[in-house]
């Protein structure tokens, strides 16, 4: 293949007939922003011209996207999004390069990097254990990752540059804003009268008209209390604001040397300001350690690379003291409104950090899941070097989590199943092992190594090189992705849609700097050699496979929005109701058949249906890719089938697997459903129980669930009601009296059963006169032959020999009583006859 420099020597005719309809938007665009005459041009042809506007749609609507329609409703749709748009884009790029008569494309050093990681992670999706997920998983990877070239092969001028990071800091700005404004319930309304209207008090009142627009978006989410939980900006999540906010905070702060009017300086730092109140209020500890870490590698790079000095006489020691004072000033800002909403402030938050006390600090999440995920992988070489497989962790972590947690540390940990490791780094070894870690270190350092090398050739290479403000973007451009690269160790940037494909037009920004030399000629671009007829099929399968990705995306977003309206349907018992559910999923399968929730709801409404069969056929077809989105994990399948086998099939040895595999499952308060049903099943299994080891595990293991559950709210009624049957049938009378005695205190004696136990043991401890009271009550209450036995023994045991005769005779005369039962009463008869 033939290289070639220079577009703007190489243009056809055809080209400049391509471009000319929107050219002197260019030239216009170009003599605003250019800083030198000899700047290079866009040149865009129109197919080019719709690429870039559809980049830029991407990059302002994306972070908003948000829709109560999905599973998800903040990622969902963001992610469907990302891979149709990027994906038309891709395909028309490539359909330009193709069609053109001489196709060509941009080169860059980090080109063979990105397509070495890209070819690993392709080949280890077949023994990451699930390939059809994985290789979803892949072509989200493909369609983020296409940012890459588009941006590489589309922005050629300054203007494009400047106005794609206006259009970056601009999303951070707002999504930053509005969690300020949740952060202080500063609520407003769209009104036809006042126009905006503010609305605080009825907010936190209550009254929220669903038809109207708030701004914020979710004032349902409102806090009387000032809660955490209540900042979620257009994320879902106030960490994941956090480290958007600090990674578009690196844009204004490049702005200030970028530009060089005072006044645009003053607003850079206006503007980085709010972007960091933004994170302030995320109170994101990740994100204040990329941040600072961030800033602190652009002033040691100015430092280092600033020959002459002039750059930091003119502009560091301002730029040093003004940002520390922002960072201090803003910081003791939100600290003091916060305390006086009383709520937690970054300060409260960076204390926690240094404590492992679970009631105060999740500090211990992070080394416990650091830790379970290299039991994952560390004690096999072959999964130390090629690791478990792309996509493979949210897969056979919760499981591996299960393993690597004791009996003892399940009970205090968080009731969450981690996705994802809380440290990319961490889930890159994991997952791709050190061949992958090591192939990402090389795209990392190919991506320092231009930068260097930029500076190197602007600023030490020629006689009058001095460091500039287009150098300080590049080294704002890059602090930015350093300090997603270090928010990475406690937290996970990369898997959130916004910051990873934010950070792709970044990755992709800096070679259009650096190859280009700050604009001074185009990028490098390699011919390629193909005949006409070949080149013409290449652009029309581009564009194809951009049709289908466009409607296979269609398809599963269709899908993924009938399992939202299905959970809906779901609430309603009525049979029409389900019905409805059911058809929506079954639709949603035939759609999109490889995520596994719809096939679990399904066999919540089949196991509704009494159809056993068919509800334990979909819950194994959702064990398969449970954890395929968020909505589900393999727990909420083994707690499916653990219904169907205690509820329809009454198979109790199946239902205590399933319970005890629920257990060891879950953790924290996921586990108290799971100790409710592990003890109700012991109990349940104790008359049939002939083998006294079985029984005696069936008693330790019913005693020891149930007295967990009971400290549930939600389950402590029932929990200390089958505790007191375990309790009377072990002969723990005393237990089994004050078990039974709380249960009734909480029915008002209204329970039969209960006061049984409590007659049956009071008269066990020779406490008569309780028994002979409670016992009466009982009866009264349902005139069982069990109780009219136990009242009569208490009468006989408390003298009131009378009483108890005219008990044990009326269970003789009657009809249908059990043999032992009869018997039973004709010896009490003998014995008071003597």
């Amino acid at each position: 293949m033939a290289k070639s420099r220079g577009r703007n020597e190489r243009l056809t005719p055809e080209d400049s007939e391509q471009r000319s309809p929107l050219q002197f938007i260019d030239d216009f665009l170009h003599k605003l922003t250019a800083k030198n005459t000899n700047e290079t041009k866009a040149n865009l042809s129109i197919l080019e011209w719709l690429v870039y506007i559809g980049l830029l749609v991407f990059t302002l609507v994306m972070p908003f996207l948000y829709s109560r329609l999905t599973t998800e409703n903040f990622l969902t749709p963001k992610e469907f999004f990302t891979k149709m748009l990027v994906g038309v884009l891709c395909g028309l790029l490539f359909a330009k390069v193709f069609f053109n008569k001489k196709p060509q494309i941009a080169r860059t050093k980090l080109d063979i990097p990105i397509i070495l990681f890209l070819a690993f992670m392709f080949v280890s999706i077949f023994y990451s254990g699930n390939i059809a997920s994985g290789f979803r998983d892949y072509r989200e990877v493909i369609c983020v990752m296409f940012l890459f070239p588009i941006v590489v092969n589309v922005v050629r001028a300054r203007w494009q540059l400047e106005l794609l990071l206006w259009t970056v800091m601009f999303t951070g700005l707002a999504t930053s804003l509005i969690g300020i404004m949740e952060t202080y319930n500063w609520y407003f309304v769209l009104d036809p009268v006042y126009v905006i209207r503010y609305v605080k008090d009825e907010v936190l009142a209550g009254v929220i008209d669903p038809n109207k627009f708030y701004i914020p978006l979710f004032p349902q989410l409102a806090s009387k209390d000032y809660a955490m939980t209540s900042v979620v900006s257009t994320f879902g999540n106030r960490n994941y604001l956090g480290t958007f906010a600090m990674f578009t905070a690196f844009v204004p702060l490049s702005f200030f040397f970028y530009y060089k009017g005072k006044v645009m300086k003053m607003i850079s730092l206006s503007l980085f300001a709010l972007l960091l109140s933004g994170l302030y209020v995320s109170r994101c500890r990740a994100a204040l350690i990329g941040i600072g870490i961030g800033v602190g590698y652009m002033i040691l790079m100015m430092l280092l690379n600033d020959r002459n000095k002039k750059l930091i006489k003119r502009n560091a020691l301002f730029f040093s003291v003004a940002v520390s004072i922002i960072f201090v000033a803003l910081l003791l800002v939100s600290v003091k409104t916060l305390q006086n909403l009383d709520t937690e402030n970054m300060f409260d938050k960076i204390k926690k950090t240094f404590t492992l006390d679970r009631s105060v600090s999740n500090t211990y999440e992070r080394m416990w899941v650091w830790h379970g995920n290299n039991e994952a992988f560390s004690k096999s070489i072959v999964t130390w070097i090629f690791g478990r497989g792309f996509a493979s962790f949210k897969h056979f972590f919760p499981l591996q989590e299960a393993e690597t947690l004791s009996e003892r540390n399940k009970e205090t940990f968080t009731p969450v199943t981690f996705r994802q490791a809380h440290n990319d780094w961490i889930q890159v070894l994991s997952e791709m092992g050190l061949v992958g870690l090591v192939l990402l270190l090389f795209i990392l350092y190919r991506f320092f190594g231009i930068i260097q090398a930029s500076l190197r050739k602007e600023i030490f290479e020629k006689e009058d090189g001095e460091m500039t403000g287009d150098q300080m973007l590049l080294i704002g451009l890059t602090a930015a992705m350093v300090s997603q690269l270090l928010a990475a160790l406690p937290d996970f940037p990369f898997h959130r849609i916004e910051t990873a494909a934010f950070a792709i037009l970044f990755l992709g920004l800096i070679p259009v700097l650096t190859d280009t030399d700050f604009f001074k000629k185009y990028t490098e671009k390699t011919q390629i050699n193909i005949e006409q007829g070949s080149a013409a099929f290449m652009g029309a399968l581009f564009l194809f496979s951009a049709l289908m990705n466009l409607y296979f995306e269609f398809k599963s977003w269709k899908a993924d929005c009938n399992a939202r309206a299905a959970e809906m349907f779901m609430k309603s018992q009525s049979r029409e109701a389900l019905a409805k559910a059911k058809m929506l999923l079954l639709q949603g399968i035939d759609l999109d058949p490889l995520p596994g929730d719809p096939y679990l709801k399904l066999a919540g409404i089949y196991q509704q249906e009494n159809d056993h069969k068919t509800a334990l056929y979909y819950a194994d077809k959702a064990w398969d890719n449970i954890n395929f989105n968020a909505r589900s994990t393999y727990h909420s399948v083994t707690f499916r089938k653990l219904h169907i086998y205690y509820h329809l099939l009454n198979n109790l040895p199946e239902a205590r697997k399933y319970a005890n595999e629920g257990l060891h499952l879950t953790a924290g308060d996921a586990r108290s459903i799971y100790y409710m049903y592990a003890g109700k099943i012991a109990v349940d299994m104790l008359p049939t129980a002939d083998d006294p080891e079985l029984k005696k595990e069936l008693l330790e293991e019913s005693q020891n669930y149930l007295v967990k559950a009971a400290k549930y709210d939600n389950f402590s009624l029932q929990a200390n009601a089958a505790l007191a049957i375990s309790y009377a049938t072990a002969e723990k009378w005393h237990e089994a009296r004050e078990t039974a005695r709380l249960v009734s205190q909480n029915v008002n004696d209204r329970d039969p059963f209960m006061l049984n136990i409590i007659g049956v043991a009071a008269t066990h401890l020779n406490d008569f006169d309780e028994a002979v009271k409670t016992l009466e009550k009982a009866v009264s209450l349902n005139p069982n032959v069990l109780y009219v036995r136990d009242l009569g023994t208490a009468y006989y045991k408390n003298g009131q020999l009378e009483f108890a005769l005219q008990k044990f005779k009326s269970i003789v005369d009657a009809k249908g009583v059990d043999a032992s039962l009869k018997k039973y009463a004709e010896q009490m008869i003998a014995e008071i006859n003597k």
